[in-house]
């Protein structure tokens, strides 16, 4: 693993030099506004069934260089199927727990949708 320091130049304070973490994957080579660097790790992709096709939900992480205490926490963001969410690390428990929730609801609620599709059978 090895770090790298990345010298751009930006458009509202010029030239400017960072260590880019080792896992960040992004190449900086556009420094933009020097409130827009920040760092990106590698997404995940998982594909959830349904019966109109596979719903995509992408996992990202990362982190901004600058600005303020809140700005420069690593975050994590979802993509469910296109809109996407930003999440603070304080946030996750809490989503990792409704999505929890939700699948202890679909199993419960399976039963019965294979009751009323049996009885629309007969």
């Amino acid at each position: 693993m090895s770090r790298r320091t990345v010298t751009l130049e930006t458009a509202d304070y010029g030239e400017v030099q960072f260590v880019c973490p080792d896992w960040c994957v992004m190449d900086h080579r556009s420094g933009g506004y020097l409130q827009d660097i920040g760092h990106v790790a590698a997404e995940e992709r998982f594909e959830v069934p349904t019966s109109m096709g596979p719903a995509t939900v992408q996992v990202g992480q990362g982190r901004y260089e600058y600005g303020t205490p809140e700005r420069t926490v690593p975050y994590l963001s979802l993509d469910l199927d296109g809109v996407v969410y930003p999440e603070r690390v304080g946030q996750l428990e809490e989503f990792a727990q409704a999505l929890e929730a939700l699948a202890v609801m679909v199993r419960d609620l399976l039963p019965r949708l294979m009751e009323l599709q049996a009885e629309g059978r007969d």
